[in-house]
């Protein structure tokens, strides 16, 4: 491999292979980082840089789903757990790929490089936070329960049964009273339990149910087979998840990296993967595939900002913990997250304390009525949320103020 010939025109260089490797090949990054100080250096690993395990071997069925307590969570008694293949990597790769971008973001304002790095373990724990975080643990990691015999707490977030043997998810998390109105004046009944739902469900077919489910306003959704995902479900479908390849018609639709990105239309892969070699001659040959100097990215150091310094986020949140999640990992690379919040404040607050400080540590909250969030809105960098287009509208951010979304 040669190091100087890679450096001088690489931007990142992305390596899984443990650090003793790293050393035999003159690719650690310490001396990478001499020769290239522009290098955005990203390195996946199964442990982690530091700690015992650190140059041990490792995959995502140990260190992403055993040692984070993971697997014992979802562990059915008496027989083996079955994991999906590779989603630990999967997580962990995505997670990676956004190090890469704060890094190049942080290059373009500063000139410099730096090591960005993570591991199948510390993404498996960040994955359980949720659990970790929750004070005197007083759980059974062996045991799950039988949803098909028990009753749970929450009747309204839970599978039932269709009459013509569909799965459907009722999705009651965060307005549990709304939705045990809603079923009341459905039923005609005064109260709501899992054995009432259990037997409508199990007298209706999926059709009947979703009919009648829309028009009471009654969110669900329907658990699917993998084989009928990858025959391509209406979801699946309308929300552009599969990726044609329109130069390679015979290649199958392949699953989409998981964001829509809008500064062009150029976004997507645009030939099969490349068989062994395929194009060392013509780098050797030729160099790197050309690019404007335009696109060229500063190799001098100009200024020691942080990474995402002067990054000015707004998270406008609905009941579900994902944008909070994202806003937190903003935060810990220097952006200036406010947190939008209703008089009454997040439901999370109240609902699981200990959640709500693990992903809103080193935040700002406002509460904004829609004039003042207007006035506010020109200063922002991002618009982070995941609430319906409607109420978007409401609060006067639609996805067409450009500016900051």
């Amino acid at each position: 491999i040669n190091a100087e010939y890679m450096g001088a025109e690489a931007d990142v260089f992305l390596t899984n292979v443990r650090q003793d490797g790293l050393e035999r090949l003159g690719l650690h990054y310490d001396v990478i980082k001499a020769q290239f100080p522009h290098l955005v250096y990203a390195h996946l690993s199964a442990w982690g840089r530091t700690g015992p395990d650190c140059r041990l071997p490792g995959y995502d069925l140990g260190a992403f789903w055993t040692m984070s307590g993971l697997s014992a969570m979802v562990h059915d008694p008496g027989n083996y757990s079955l994991y999906p293949v590779a989603m630990g990597d999967t997580c962990t790769g995505g997670n990676l790929f956004a190090a890469i971008a704060i890094a190049l973001c942080h290059r373009v304002r500063t000139g410099r490089g730096q090591l960005v790095a993570n591991s199948l373990f510390h993404v498996g724990l960040w994955c359980v936070a949720p659990e970790i975080v929750k004070p005197n643990q007083q759980t059974t990691p062996n045991e799950i329960p039988d949803y098909e015999k028990s009753t749970v707490a929450n009747p309204f977030y839970q599978r039932y049964t269709s009459k013509d043997e569909h799965h459907v998810m009722l999705l009651g998390l965060g307005n549990e009273q709304a939705m045990a109105q809603q079923w009341r004046q459905l039923l005609k009944v005064e109260t709501v339990d899992t054995l009432l739902l259990r037997s409508y469900f199990g007298t209706h077919t999926l059709a009947e149910a979703r009919a009648e489910l829309t028009a009471g306003g009654i969110q669900c959704c329907v658990m699917e087979a993998l084989m009928d995902v990858l025959g391509g479900t209406p979801a699946t479908t309308t929300a552009k998840c599969f990726a044609p390849c329109d130069t390679v018609p015979d290649l199958p639709h392949l699953p989409a990296i998981p964001m829509d990105l809008h500064c062009s239309l150029r976004h997507g892969f645009t030939r099969r993967a490349p068989k062994l070699g395929q194009h060392t001659d013509s780098v050797l040959l030729s160099g790197w595939s050309p690019r404007h100097p335009k696109a060229a990215l500063p190799t001098s150091p100009t200024s020691g900002l942080q990474m995402l310094e002067d990054v000015l986020v707004l998270e406008v949140a609905g009941v579900g913990t994902s944008v909070a999640a994202a806003g937190r990992q903003l935060v810990d690379c220097g952006a200036i997250v406010y947190k939008l919040e209703a008089p009454g404040g997040d439901p999370w607050r109240e609902r699981d304390p200990d959640l709500f400080r693990q992903l809103n540590a080193g935040k700002r909250s406002v509460t904004l009525t829609p004039p003042e969030l207007a006035a506010f809105l020109p200063r922002l960098t991002v618009v982070l949320t995941n609430l319906p287009l409607a109420e978007l509208e409401r609060l006067g951010l639609p996805p067409s103020v450009r500016g900051a979304y």
